[in-house]
């Protein structure tokens, strides 16, 4: 029988998980990248991958004179997958696998995980459910999606590794055959597989730092001392094999090259941006600033209580909080990885923590007997009440749009019908989140100026584009080279205000989210 407090857990994480999995619904599609990601997909789907870029006339005569950046497709799987999905089951099958992968990322995998390790099962999908629920804000049907599930799973690995390093060394070579197919899958998926490459390294360094610990304290056996070679080879092996596997891509070394652009660039974008105090107020941020705390200090006393018990394992778990308070200290964008490492590290933490360890580990032990062979249904109540929720949510409560309406982006859906219907000629000068727009509704396609892919167009480019919308520099200039007919942009746009009054030009649409103008 399951005991009062294992049935409150278990019913809280299928309450959280089905509201989770209905925010999910609505939050997937409010990233406007999904409509270029759909339009992307479609033209993979049916034309294969795409060698030049198809949907703005800028970036080729920015290519002509060495400003923007070169064409990579870094995330073409993960583009074709949304298109099948789409076409699956529309835009509410996006969110279903939001949903599914932000729970197996944040709830299954690291439960999973813990099986072994007498680790309260409910507790530990508990705390991985409220740290889903801190993901909300950045659940978009985007790459990134996947990167979580992987993130998880190689978080998995590299423990199971680190475990079996002494022990047996065949299945270390297929940890690490495993964790080379994931890296390849990865780097054709998102352009985060770097951190499948940081975290490779992992092991082999909780080794090394274990090796000169025992050598320094002469604790070390001569024959333990004799096979640290054969330990430590399979630990070398895996970054090796971990590197050549993030080249299997289409651009093959050509992505490591293109890393500089997405992670250096200058112009500024509010998901690259650091956490700071005014952040305190927002609903979103609470799991986080709830959980981190809770795990940072966790951390810290078990450190303290086991640092006479230096070994492998205790090395992983302080080069892991390393990694937490480096990502923690980086952009805002990175917090769903932090949630991540505490949902898997924390109910290992308090588990080993706890003073009644001793009865803990026997209630473990004779709950496992019990329910062992239905552990894996366990695991999964979060993953499908999530679906539940989300399905829920789109089939009767909310109709799916793309992109949804949010605090930072109030969609022109009415202005695309017009440009559908009454399309001006000549090129176009649109807010960049409009350009994502165009790309997936008009057909057929009219060339952008920019869009949100920023990171290709490049740092000069987005700089002059920012300036033309400002009415800075020489914002007339401009608008005559680039032959622009007419303007597509958000009411307070300062260029928008400052053509309406031109005799020159004319407004032929104006509502509370865009206005379209042209040349007389």
């Amino acid at each position: 029988m399951l005991t009062l407090r294992t049935k409150i857990c278990l019913a809280a994480v299928m309450i959280l998980s089905f509201w989770v999995g209905g925010m999910h619904s609505i939050s997937a599609l409010r990233d406007a990248d999904t409509c270029w990601l759909l339009a992307l997909g479609k033209i993979i789907a049916q034309t294969g991958l795409p060698t030049t870029e198809p949907f703005s006339y800028t970036y080729y005569l920015m290519t002509q004179t060495g400003i923007a950046h070169p064409f990579i497709l870094h995330q073409w799987l993960a583009e074709l997958i949304f298109y099948k999905i789409f076409q699956l089951a529309g835009l509410g099958g996006l969110g279903l696998l939001v949903a599914l992968l932000t729970s197996l990322s944040l709830v299954a995998v690291p439960a999973l995980a813990h099986y072994k390790e007498k680790v309260s099962i409910p507790m530990a999908m508990l705390i991985g459910t409220f740290a889903q629920l801190g993901c909300a804000f950045r659940s978009y049907a985007r790459p990134e999606i996947f990167t979580y599930l992987l993130f998880a799973l190689s978080l998995y690995l590299i423990e199971s590794m680190t475990k079996s390093a002494r022990r047996r060394a065949c299945a270390s070579y297929c940890y690490i055959a495993i964790y080379a197919a994931i890296t390849a899958t990865w780097a054709n998926l998102h352009s985060s597989f770097i951190l499948a490459v940081c975290l490779s390294f992992l092991p082999l360094i909780a080794a090394l730092a274990n090796n000169f610990f025992t050598a320094a304290q002469a604790k070390a056996p001569e024959a333990e001392k004799n096979s640290s070679a054969k330990t430590l080879l399979p630990l070398v092996l895996l970054p090796v094999t971990t590197i050549l596997a993030t080249l299997v891509n289409p651009a093959g070394i050509n992505l490591w090259t293109y890393l500089p652009y997405l992670y250096f660039m200058k112009v500024a974008i509010t998901e690259a941006r650091t956490l700071n105090l005014d952040d305190l107020h927002l609903r979103g941020f609470v799991p986080y600033f709830v959980l981190f705390p809770i795990y940072i200090i966790t951390l810290i006393r078990y450190l303290r209580k086991f640092a006479g018990q230096k070994d492998a394992s205790f090395f992983l778990h302080c080069l892991g909080a390393i990694l937490a308070l480096t990502l923690a200290c980086n952009k805002i964008r990175l917090i769903i990885y932090i949630l991540i490492i505490i949902a898997y590290e924390l109910p290992l933490l308090l588990t080993r923590l706890s003073k009644q360890a001793g009865d803990q580990a026997e209630v473990a032990s004779s709950t496992t007997k019990q329910v062992w062979f239905k552990s894996p249904f366990l695991v999964l109540l979060a993953p499908l009440t999530c679906l539940i929720g989300s399905f829920y949510v789109t089939a009767f409560v909310h109709q799916s749009r793309l992109p949804e309406p949010s605090p930072s982006f109030d969609p022109p859906y009415d202005a695309i019908v017009y440009l559908r219907d009454h399309r001006p000629t000549g090129p176009v000068f649109n807010d960049h989140r409009f350009g994502d727009m165009m790309i997936w509704y008009l057909k057929p396609p009219v060339p952008v100026f920019i869009d949100t892919r920023i990171d290709m167009y490049g740092d000069q480019f987005c700089l002059r584009y920012a300036a033309m919308c400002n009415c800075q520099n020489n914002w007339r200039q401009d608008l005559d080279e680039f032959g622009i007919n007419y303007v597509f942009l958000p009411p307070n746009t300062p260029l928008v205000q400052t053509l309406a009054k031109d005799p020159g030009w004319s407004t032929i649409f104006a509502d509370k989210t865009a206005v379209i103008l042209q040349r007389r």
